[in-house]
């Protein structure tokens, strides 16, 4: 995605991406078939990006991965907001776990749980930066 910085389709393009990992949970949820290789690169690229962005670490190396969930400044600080409004240090943990099928199922059940809310406020939160965003189309 290329575009200006703070272009406000930056924040509509990371709350479909959680839309679509939100879809993913859900069918692995219902033991429907879906690429979960896919939902647990990205859960894996979430917890690597926002640990090199808490850590002052090599932050935009884990831009330039095909399959990055983030690829702009703002959809990081987006996702940065809700860990920190979620406010469980494990949430690194649990978003692997839920995608993983070597998880305990009990434990997974309640880490799919977890994954959803997580998307759900990413969601949330990027539509929301999205509506306010003065609007440049006109």
């Amino acid at each position: 995605m290329i575009g200006r910085s703070g272009d406000p389709g930056d924040a509509l393009s990371l709350a479909l991406r959680a839309r679509k990992a939100i879809k993913s949970l859900m069918a692995i949820e219902s033991n429907a078939p879906t690429n979960s290789e896919a939902l647990q690169k990205a859960g894996q690229n979430i917890v690597d990006t926002l640990q090199a962005f808490r850590s002052n670490g090599l932050l935009f190396a884990y831009l330039t991965a095909p399959q990055s969930f983030c690829e702009k400044y703002e959809q990081i600080q987006i996702l940065d907001e809700v860990r920190a409004e979620i406010g469980d240090e494990s949430y690194g943990a649990k978003l692997i776990s839920a995608t993983s099928p070597d998880s305990d199922p009990t434990a997974r059940a309640a880490n799919i749980d977890f994954a959803i809310e997580f998307f759900t406020a990413v969601e949330s939160r990027a539509l929301l930066k999205y509506n306010q965003a003065p609007s440049s189309h006109f």
